[in-house]
């Protein structure tokens, strides 16, 4: 591991906090408060990065996809990666149609049948359940996002 400057004065040092460089003397004045403070700031950061990577692969599976409509209230539907972790993992994963307004779900063909390949491959991960506490988890999820 190289030395990196402290975050706090600069010193060069191999200590972290999480992820972060700090010197010895900069972590004996932290309380333990200060260094949850610290942790927590960094998770933060680290969502956002997580958050902001899943928003560009959609964008990029869905750069030519036109936007759907509901057809049950006429609002313009959001794009949501199914299941979201696959997306980010690198795995299979589709994009479907969500209404903000009436939270209608729209799957074309394609999306529908690779969703059905992977509850299956679930299933089979874990033949204990048959796949059915994943398949609910999506379907709980879709409902409450």
């Amino acid at each position: 591991m190289s030395k990196e400057n402290c975050k706090n004065c600069g010193e060069l040092t191999r200590r972290t906090i999480g992820d972060e460089p700090y010197c010895r003397n900069c972590q004996k004045s932290f309380s333990a408060k200060e260094i949850e403070e610290i942790l927590l700031v960094q998770e933060k950061k680290k969502e956002q990065a997580r958050q902001q990577k899943l928003k560009e692969i959609i964008l990029k599976k869905i750069a030519n996809e036109p936007a759907v409509i509901c057809s049950f209230c006429g609002q313009t539907m959001d794009k949501k990666a199914l299941p979201e972790e696959a997306a980010l993992d690198g795995d299979k994963f589709v994009v479907v149609d969500k209404c903000p307004s009436c939270g209608s779900v729209f799957f074309n063909n394609e999306e529908l049948n690779i969703l059905l390949e992977i509850v299956e491959e679930k299933a089979e991960e874990n033949a204990s359940d048959s796949g059915s506490s994943f398949a609910t988890g999506l379907i709980i999820g879709m409902a409450s996002n």
